[in-house]
């Protein structure tokens, strides 16, 4: 009866050395740990918390403009029609909605391609015949015909 008792303890030892030495590898391993990740995106701010093998990770998406592709803070606006996200600088208050450059044309301005090329370029400080037919390729004609219409609709 003894040895059957010391068979048994020394079989429990066995499985308790084996159990410590498995624990041991374990807790030399790399741990689990916790990341936080930054990722651009043409959306609002978001985060996600996503269980991976390396541990918890969070993936927090920082807004930026849709059209200047800039960091957005606090103040942003969302396109009234497209629902881009746009910074202060590139948003266009129009009925007192946002909008981007680009539905304003679309939605709001009756104006053809031309006559929108040279208010660009009026906008933008050049008024000049010649620096505008440089930029855009129309006609000195076709800028005289657009400055008339514009004129005409103010």
């Amino acid at each position: 009866m003894r040895k059957n008792c010391e068979k048994e303890l020394t079989d429990l030892l066995k499985s308790f050395n084996e159990r410590i030495t498995a624990l041991e590898q374990r807790l030399s391993e790399p741990r689990p740990f916790y990341q936080s990740i930054k990722q651009p995106s043409h959306y609002l701010e978001s985060n996600n918390k996503l269980m991976t093998d390396t541990g918890l990770t969070t993936e927090t998406t920082v807004p930026i403009c849709t059209i200047c592709h800039s960091t957005i803070g606090d103040k942003y606006f969302i396109c009234h029609h497209c629902d881009r996200v746009l910074c202060e600088t590139c948003t266009i208050i129009h009925n007192n909605r946002a909008h981007c450059e680009q539905c304003l044309r679309i939605h709001h301005l009756d104006v053809s391609k031309r006559d929108y090329l040279i208010l660009l370029c009026i906008s933008n400080g050049i008024t000049e015949k010649e620096k505008i037919n440089e930029l855009t390729a129309i006609l000195d004609e076709e800028i005289e015909r657009s400055f008339i219409k514009l004129q005409m609709a103010n």
